[in-house]
């Protein structure tokens, strides 16, 4: 009998021991797994920069008023649903750089936006910087050139055309 007891308790230690085994190495890969998706973030980070999270989604958005002073001194307002939705697409599409940064040059483009709760939110564009809530952010080249061809396109379209008539000429 005494034999029955001992033989259940080493089947009973084992058992904790593979399920504790079991337990470390599962504990092992979510670590691992958890490592590499902090370390894949890390380096999109560090090559794309990020986009600014506080950015106005389209359903918080009355009317967004744009001008950019490369093409014309006309602000253009938006105020159609469907425009509002693609608008804030293209200005989400806006990346900055990691670190301090300080806008002291003249903005090139001013985007007002209209909340529906009735304030006013103001996002400065300069050639390599931004300012959005009083807080200055240093823009991705690619992005912002990127971001220059499409705002120009959506927000400005004759000026693409006046510019592609001068080229054919």
């Amino acid at each position: 009998m005494g034999e029955k007891v001992s033989k259940k308790k080493r089947e009973r230690r084992e058992a904790e021991a593979k399920a504790k085994e079991q337990k470390s190495t599962r504990n092992y890969f979510l670590g691992m797994t958890l490592v590499m998706c902090l370390l894949i973030w890390g380096v999109g980070y560090l090559f794309n920069g990020t986009t600014v999270g506080t950015l106005p989604r389209e359903k918080a958005v009355e009317q967004i008023v744009i001008t950019d002073s490369r093409y014309s001194d006309e602000a253009k307002v938006i105020r159609d649903e469907k425009q509002l939705k693609d608008a804030c697409a293209v200005l989400g599409m806006l990346r900055v750089k990691f670190g301090e940064a300080e806008m002291t040059e003249e903005p090139l483009i001013t985007v007002f936006y209209q909340m529906t709760d009735g304030t006013e939110k103001e996002l400065l564009l300069g050639e390599t910087t931004m300012r959005w809530d009083g807080k200055d952010y240093n823009l991705k080249d690619r992005t912002y050139k990127m971001f220059l061809d499409m705002e120009q396109a959506y927000f400005f379209p004759e000026t693409v055309t006046a510019e592609n008539e001068t080229l054919t000429k």
